[in-house]
């Protein structure tokens, strides 16, 4: 929330259309991506007809070279909202 995104989760099982459906319709601006699944999004987000900045993450954390800056750690309070998901309306 501190960055002021939405999560928007991916199954990788699903055809590269409807993974474009998902990134078009959520208006996705950033993803980060598993090394093992970027052939998968690149196929996918090729299918839109804008870009979408992409940062590779390994599985223990680290982003890629170059990947840009970091965020604070927030100090959050009791009742602030810890993660506000996206839907595309079908679960």
């Amino acid at each position: 929330m501190a960055a002021g995104c939405v999560v928007t989760p991916l199954s990788l099982l699903a055809q590269p259309a409807h993974l474009a459906f998902i990134l078009d319709h959520s208006d996705c601006r950033l993803a980060l991506v598993a090394p093992e699944f970027l052939h998968i999004f690149k196929e996918a987000a090729s299918q839109l007809d804008r870009a979408i900045a992409v940062r590779v993450v390994d599985p223990d954390g680290s982003a890629e070279e170059g990947a840009g800056e970091t965020w604070p750690s927030p100090a959050p309070e009791a009742d602030d909202i810890a993660l506000l998901m996206y839907t595309s309306g079908t679960t």
